[in-house]
């Protein structure tokens, strides 16, 4: 595929960032309504880890893509839409005001790139495992 044919589609690389994480926002949103369904700290959490970590896996390629990634901070849109999926699912965690300690927890779990790029030789179910435990230790329930 040449630079011609991919800007055929996509106008910027903004666009193309769009794109990429799009799927991943309406999921994420989606997964987060179902969670508000669920009563118990516990299970609600390992709803959302359990889909947190199964759209990674499934996207090993983009997980680095966090809100720390420039090209993200740069992307006004869908740095507002991650930020708001954030509270979102800070909320459904830890109520209408989480601790600093929570909200440290939270953005710590949910970049999980530099985690994904240290294993490269595991399977998905290997890799999931390992981040359904770690997400659930520093969640803290």
């Amino acid at each position: 595929m040449t630079k011609a044919n991919v800007y055929y589609y996509f106008r910027t690389k903004s666009a193309i960032l769009e794109a990429l994480l799009d799927n991943s926002i309406a999921f994420f949103e989606a997964m987060l309504d179902e969670t508000a369904k669920i009563r118990g700290k516990r299970a609600r959490a390992e709803h959302v880890v359990a889909g947190f970590v199964d759209q990674v896996v499934a996207n090993r390629a983009l997980s680095p893509l966090g809100r720390t990634d420039p090209s993200v901070r740069r992307n006004e849109r869908i740095n507002a839409e991650l930020a708001r999926l954030a509270e979102k699912a800070m909320r459904l965690l830890f109520g209408d005001e989480p601790t600093d300690d929570q909200r440290a927890a939270w953005f710590l779990t949910s970049d999980v790139g530099p985690v994904i790029a240290a294993f490269p030789h595991l399977t998905d179910d290997e890799l999931r495992e390992v981040l359904r435990r770690l997400c659930l230790r520093v969640l803290r329930v």
